[in-house]
């Protein structure tokens, strides 16, 4: 028992964490981890004509690649509204819709919406916009990993504090070279 309390207040062996056990352990510093976000847009559905179409989470919409979009709440649309919404020889509806989890792979093109659920008069479906931010939850390692580089003191004099601050301010950065003022590289 001792030990396993041990392994889970430390940073040295992160891979041997559980995600459970890297969030008790983040919680300690007052860091939560990144639980990712969803990729979101308008699904756009074709009606041969107008009419009254209500949309739910019963709705939901499938990728190509066979990945699952939900609409965002019950949305609706009378038929003289969809009236005035045509394309072509085709009336549409325009649905918002979100990604049924977080990741990078819910990511689409546009028309990379294949089909709708319990919708029998749809004609067809698509996107006519790219589907943009998902990105993957923070894995246990990662997330120790980011702990880890957090606790150090965040001044911008020290290298460690520099990495902390542009860390946090800027989570794109991989990785990061510190240099002085009188460095060959910033001549």
């Amino acid at each position: 028992e001792i030990s396993v309390i041990g392994k889970n207040q430390s940073l040295q062996s992160p891979e041997l964490l559980t995600l459970e056990e890297a969030e008790a352990l983040g919680s300690t510093f007052f860091k939560s981890r990144d639980t990712g976000s969803f990729s979101n847009g308008l699904g756009r559905i074709y009606f041969a004509q107008p009419q009254q179409a209500d949309i739910s989470a019963a709705n939901f919409f499938t990728s190509k690649t066979g990945l699952h979009f939900y609409p965002t709440g019950k949305q609706s649309i009378k038929a003289t509204e969809m009236s005035l919404n045509r394309e072509d020889d085709l009336y549409y509806f325009d649905v918002n819709i979100t990604a049924e989890k977080p990741g990078a792979e819910f990511n689409l093109d546009p028309g990379g919406l294949s089909t709708i659920a319990n919708v029998a008069a749809a004609v067809r479906v698509t996107n006519k916009a790219a589907f943009r931010d998902g990105r993957p939850a923070e894995s246990a390692a990662d997330y120790v990993n980011r702990l880890d580089r957090s606790l150090s003191e965040k001044s911008m004099v020290s290298n460690g504090g520099i990495a902390a601050v542009v860390g946090e301010s800027i989570p794109e950065v991989s990785s990061l070279l510190v240099n002085g003022s009188a460095a060959t590289e910033m001549q």
